[in-house]
């Protein structure tokens, strides 16, 4: 009797536990399918986002470009000379406004294709120097600090890069308009490039205000600008070194910060110097 009594027991307990697990697989099964759900319109968010910006950007630049083209033919007076120089003046800060102005629209652009993962580079082997060159051109252009003050120093001046051209002036400008743009008009910035043993390595050092140590794990996100001084007061979206991890991590290089407060940045790049796996 007792025997029986205890199998009847353990029928019941192994009912009971059946039970229990169909109720667990059901919650279980709830919450998988709301996790899907949850992912779906978080990728559809995502997506039209990335649209958005995309088209926003793309209505931006028409009118911009036909701002930067109209104050650049005032500026150069083609049409006859301009009596009044104010004038002149004026039309040349219009100029560098546009032209800051679609920075941070390509910026948008790019970072809302890298997010849609559309954004492609093509690798071709040419000069870094005189892709560094070019890019210190564009931002001398329109930096307050004498031309003299970007310095390039190379390791070799026919060093050879694997990149994407358009891809690494991208890098390059954006790195040197932030160093530009958060250090004092007196003092340099410098580029280094190097080869190593199969990597190629550029890095740009200022000494400008710095980044605390606190926020410098968060710079290469979206939409993050450092809190101190300087850089507080600065503007910009925030996109600028975000997008450039986007493209050195396109490129299967690598990207590393090092800064002190009050004494300046070093962003240094690490490209290598063979074909991308990307």
């Amino acid at each position: 009797h007792q025997i029986l009594t205890d199998l009847a027991a353990v029928v019941v307990n192994e009912l009971e536990l059946r039970k229990v697990n169909r109720s667990l697989e059901a919650v279980v099964a709830l919450k998988t399918e709301a996790l899907v759900q949850e992912k779906a319109l978080l990728e559809q968010a995502s997506a039209e986002k990335s649209r958005f910006l995309a088209m926003m950007s793309h209505e931006f630049r028409t009118p911009l470009n036909a701002i930067s083209g109209f104050s650049e033919t005032i500026q150069t007076e083609f049409l006859g000379k301009i009596e009044n120089r104010q004038y002149v003046d004026y039309a040349g800060h219009i100029y560098d406004s546009s032209q800051q102005l679609v920075g941070i629209v390509n910026n948008i652009l790019d970072f809302s294709k890298a997010e849609a993962k559309r954004l492609e580079i093509t690798p071709t082997r040419f000069s870094v120097g005189a892709a560094i060159m070019d890019a210190i051109t564009l931002v001398a252009g329109s930096s307050k600090r004498s031309r003299d003050l970007f310095t390039l120093s190379l390791s070799n001046q026919d060093l050879p890069i694997f990149a994407d051209n358009a891809g690494l002036q991208r890098i390059l400008i954006n790195l040197i308009s932030n160093a530009d743009k958060f250090s004092t008009n007196d003092k340099p910035i410098t580029i280094n490039a190097r080869a190593e043993a199969t990597t190629v390595v550029i890095s740009v050092v200022d000494h400008g205000c710095g980044i605390p140590a606190a926020e410098q794990d968060r710079v290469f996100e979206p939409f993050i600008q450092a809190s101190n001084g300087k850089r507080a007061s600065a503007g910009g979206t925030g996109l600028g070194l975000a997008l450039t991890k986007e493209l050195v991590d396109l490129h299967g290089g690598d990207i590393h910060l090092a800064s002190t407060v009050g004494a300046g940045t070093t962003v240094t790049v690490t490209f290598p110097n063979s074909p991308s796996p990307n």
